[in-house]
């Protein structure tokens, strides 16, 4: 299966324009599952202030995709290129494009970014503070606003399960 380095240098390059939450994210950082002893990786930061917590891209891993006519291949992002990706992200002011499960016909209104950060020590990291395990140095992790609608409706529900980038890269 072909492996293809993201390359994100300038705007020619593409966009990342949003963040989903969804059911089944890209990047495999799901919520614990105690009999697979997978690690937590979306986390209610505070309920009552209705923040989720997670990862959105996690440098040098393998992610599969299929093109059009069905041939699997990977993508991998390094760890400068999702820097560069989230600092242009809150540049042009994406904090607030969000969607479920990359419906770009259902953008949901009352969701923010309220923090978005590359981990640098993930032994000292917020991450590892909430209860994240395994994190790699140079991962995108991000806390998100709710408003109580979209909480009750993806977060309650359980259908929200992790973040996942909307792009054209």
């Amino acid at each position: 299966m072909d492996l293809y380095k993201v390359v994100y240098e300038n705007e020619e390059d593409g966009d990342v324009y949003g963040i989903s939450i969804v059911d089944d994210p890209a990047n495999g950082s799901l919520y614990m599952a105690l009999a697979e002893q997978k690690p937590v990786m979306l986390k209610m930061a505070d309920e009552k202030k209705k923040v989720l917590t997670g990862v959105v891209l996690i440098p040098e891993q393998k992610i599969y995709r299929e093109f059009e006519d069905g041939t699997p291949f990977q993508l991998m992002f390094d760890a400068p290129t999702i820097e560069k990706i989230s600092q242009d992200f809150l540049r042009k002011g994406y904090q607030k494009n969000t969607t479920f499960n990359h419906d770009g016909e259902n953008w949901l209104n009352g969701t923010s970014l309220v923090e978005s950060w590359i981990v640098e020590d993930p032994m000292s990291d917020k991450l590892t503070a909430l209860g994240f395990k395994d994190i790699k140095k140079g991962t995108w992790a991000v806390s998100m606003k709710l408003s109580d609608e979209l909480w009750n409706e993806y977060i309650e529900t359980g259908l929200a399960k992790g973040f996942s980038i909307d792009s054209m890269i």
